[in-house]
């Protein structure tokens, strides 16, 4: 009777002993599921950027800020009227804006994107016709429409140096601390003058050049230059006559002619994408001279050196003097404008459908705009 009753305990420890074994693999199961659930489940995707267009407007004193998916008006900073060109800084807080004081006069002007307050100011370097931040946003390169190139401390607007006296840098985007220049003016005759060199702007080290030419003839001066990101590249602008523009693409290394593009008599302003697909020619045209192939925009492939489509007159919804050339950040749009000082709408164009996205005027009865822009939408 009492081994029964042991046998029974036992068998009752031995249940015991079965069901914890059962429980505990029960919990390890359970604790193994939701691990595995819980290392399963997605992690929060992070918020899109948003990046916005800045649009002057010369006779309003206003910067108007739009938003670059919608394209509709969120905003406008007080204050910088007769802007005459700008950059935004790589992480969308700083506004760098050249404003015109007259002919030969004008400031720079900090701005911070979110207080719409001006933080610091560069005087008397005249009308900037063009900029850009190069060494990852610290310093900013001036093109004076003087013809002058010099570069100044991005943070605090000191520190002002010419490049070189002599040089004459014609438009960016640079390739690092690297800038395309030329020695040659506008109208000038063809020879070693006409030299496009890729200097180093800290060292002034040349690393490459370039003499524009043509399969048969010569290109007599220089318009536009603009290095490709690639570093071996340069996009050039110039005449072979008063009625012949061409767009010249030239290698620095073995000084050949890459790609040649007649442009009739257009071509004023070239831009190229910061991943270096496309490159946009814009000819604002001299509405004193119709006999000149009028206001057209051509946009060019740079990974295949084929030339893509001209927009002409038709091919907009509105009333089109195309001049100033912005990107957007995915580098499949473009923002189109007219040049400081003029009116009529700005566009925005799809580089994949070659197509017009929508044309905008600003607020006002006669808006005439002023300097352009694109960038990150800034934290607030």
């Amino acid at each position: 009777m009492t081994s029964h009753k042991s046998n029974i305990w036992c068998v009752s420890w031995d249940c015991i002993e079965i069901v914890c074994r059962v429980t505990m693999l029960g919990c390890i199961a359970a604790v193994g599921v939701s691990l595995l659930l819980i290392g399963c489940s997605k992690p929060d995707k992070p918020k899109p950027l948003k990046y916005n267009i800045y649009v002057g407007c010369n006779n309003t004193d206003q910067m108007y800020v739009y938003d670059a998916d919608s394209l509709t008006l969120i905003d406008s900073i007080p204050g910088l009227g007769n802007s005459y060109s700008m950059v935004v800084s790589p992480d969308g807080r700083w506004l760098y804006v050249s404003v015109a004081r007259g002919p030969v006069s004008g400031d720079l002007i900090k701005v911070d994107a979110r207080s719409k307050l001006v933080v610091a100011e560069l005087d008397g370097v005249g009308p900037i016709g063009h900029m850009t931040l190069v060494k990852d946003g610290e310093c900013i390169l001036l093109g004076n429409v003087l013809f002058f190139s010099a570069k100044v401390d991005a943070t605090t607007l000191q520190d002002f140096r010419l490049v070189d006296d002599s040089l004459y840098w014609r438009d960016g985007p640079t390739m690092g601390a690297k800038i395309a220049v030329t020695t040659a003016r506008v109208a000038s005759p063809p020879g070693p003058d006409q030299r496009i060199r890729v200097l180093d702007i800290e060292t002034g080290a040349v690393s490459g050049s370039y003499i524009p030419r043509l399969q048969s003839g010569e290109i007599i001066s220089t318009y536009r230059v603009v290095l490709h990101p690639d570093g071996q590249r340069v996009l050039v602008l110039g005449p072979s006559s008063p009625r012949d523009v061409w767009f010249v693409i030239g290698d620095v290394t073995t000084g050949a002619t890459l790609f040649q593009h007649w442009l009739a008599a257009a071509g004023g302003r070239v831009a190229i994408s910061d991943d270096g697909h496309y490159a946009i020619v814009t000819d604002p045209s001299d509405l004193s001279r119709p006999e000149f192939t009028p206001l057209t925009t051509d946009v060019f492939d740079l990974t295949t050196n084929t030339h893509l489509k001209r927009f002409n007159e038709e091919d907009f919804s509105d009333w089109v003097y195309n001049a100033q050339i912005q990107f957007l950040a995915d580098g499949k749009r473009a923002v189109l404008a007219p040049p400081p000082g003029k009116g009529g709408p700005f566009y925005v164009i799809n580089l994949v459908t070659l197509q017009e996205e929508k044309a905008i005027w600003l607020p006002g009865d006669v808006p005439l705009t002023g300097a352009i822009g694109t960038g990150l939408r800034p934290k607030q």
